[in-house]
């Protein structure tokens, strides 16, 4: 399939920025990762399946696969969230 389109997704965890251009392109505070997986203290960002690039921190996951993303946190992050995935308040009326 070919896109007529280019679709970015910026994720920062930390004082890390992880930016993911297409499924092949990452960047890690600016610089192109030319190998995964990367491994730092705090942070993971691998291949998970063929179609899947995982980000994992220390209390949340972020998996992209080019056409959504999901997003897994600890409940450490409960009502302290806001924005397209809900506010992990324990009311489903006011996710999306």
């Amino acid at each position: 399939m070919k896109r007529d389109f280019s679709r970015e997704l910026t994720v920062t965890i930390g004082i890390n920025t992880i930016v993911l251009s297409d499924i092949y392109s990452i960047k890690l505070n600016g610089k192109q990762l030319e190998q995964l997986p990367f491994q730092a203290s705090d942070l993971t960002i691998r291949q998970a399946t063929s179609e899947f690039i995982l980000i994992t921190a220390k209390d949340m996951n972020v998996a992209d696969d080019g056409n959504a993303v999901y997003v897994t946190l600890d409940s450490v992050y409960r009502e302290r969230v806001r924005g397209l995935c809900g506010s992990f308040d324990y009311n489903a009326n006011n996710d999306l």
